[in-house]
């Protein structure tokens, strides 16, 4: 494979991961602005919600999805279970905070 060949692949990876994410993003911001109510904003709200979401879109891991909720919601690649962190941070700031990476 040339040179060539394998920047056009990246590339091509490249913006199938950043279409797949924009997909997670656009989702988590739906789930977490208009599908949980306040008042049951809780951890196993959460994580059903996002459950949901995996089994409705199949080309989807978990790790993808948790993964990058972690990173929008506190910046970090690991940590704890997120659902728990979304729930004790709150449904305002958690929103918040994924608005402002989907408008990046």
């Amino acid at each position: 494979m040339s040179a060539k060949e394998v920047e056009l692949t990246i590339t091509q990876c490249d913006k199938e991961l950043m279409a797949k994410n924009k997909k997670i993003v656009h989702n988590l911001r739906m789930i977490f602005e208009h599908v949980i109510e306040p008042k049951n904003y809780n951890e196993i709200e959460i994580a059903k919600r996002i459950s949901e979401l995996l089994i409705q879109s199949p080309e989807l891991k978990n790790e993808d999805v948790f993964h990058l909720l972690r990173f929008m919601v506190t910046g970090r690649k690991s940590g704890p279970n997120i659902a728990q962190g979304c729930a004790i941070i709150g449904q305002d700031i958690v929103a918040g905070r994924i608005a402002r990476f989907s408008s990046l």
